[in-house]
């Protein structure tokens, strides 16, 4: 049969035939073997094109298929990096600490009316006063009744949240590890007051915390 015109894909796949069967070695022989078939209207430079596409495609096809990336392993943080992240740790402990010393003297402040005594009375960081705070903090109990008055309430409230960041601070930095309890029930009652900081609705303020044991309850 005689074979006119050819699209490129036709042309090359005739070529990689008349190769593959070792009739042709040559682009010139290829030629002829393609014409004697009865192709015609081909030129040698076509021919030539389609062998060279016909290569490279068998080129391609050989080519090994490429290795997966290999799994990236995590970095570990350098020693100057851990340094210095603790070193923050101890910063933000030291300013948390701060923070809660200066609250609570502000609330001695409100309820005794004496700088000097609520100085005095917030001066020593030892263990007990450190403790007593933590626990009045979790618990949310009044010491006196007094603390609920407009003035006060807010400062007891603050004192609260100060002393429990920087509980929670501590236990972050290793340098007063909390029981998992505790940990909760601290984070909890930090959020609870953290959106009554700073405001001015004292009933609310006031309903974040329990009566003295003597006393039914907190009035609003």
């Amino acid at each position: 049969a005689m074979v006119t015109g050819s699209s490129d894909t036709a042309l090359i796949e005739a070529c990689v035939r008349v190769k593959s069967a070792g009739r042709a070695t040559t682009t010139a022989s290829v030629l002829q073997a393609l014409l004697d078939e009865g192709y015609v209207g081909i030129t040698l430079s076509e021919v030539r094109k389609a062998c060279s596409k016909a290569a490279k495609l068998a080129a391609k096809a050989a080519e090994p298929a490429a290795a997966p990336a290999p799994a990236q392993t995590p970095t570990q943080p350098s020693e100057s990096k851990l340094a210095k992240a603790r070193r923050a740790a101890e910063i933000a402990v030291k300013q948390a600490e701060s923070a809660m010393m200066h609250a609570h003297r502000e609330l001695r402040l409100a309820k005794d009316g004496d700088e000097f005594t609520a100085h005095i009375a917030t001066a020593n960081r030892g263990g007990a006063f450190i403790q007593g705070c933590s626990e009045r903090a979790i618990i949310g109990a009044l010491e006196t009744l007094g603390e609920a008055a407009s003035g006060v309430v807010e400062r007891r409230l603050e004192a609260d949240y100060c002393t429990l960041e920087w509980m929670l601070l501590s236990n972050t930095a290793g340098t007063m590890p909390l029981p998992d309890e505790v940990r909760t029930a601290a984070a909890q009652r930090r959020n609870l007051l953290k959106p009554l900081r700073g405001g001015k609705d004292v009933v609310a303020m006031r309903a974040c915390f329990t009566a003295p044991p003597d006393v039914a309850a907190v009035q609003p």
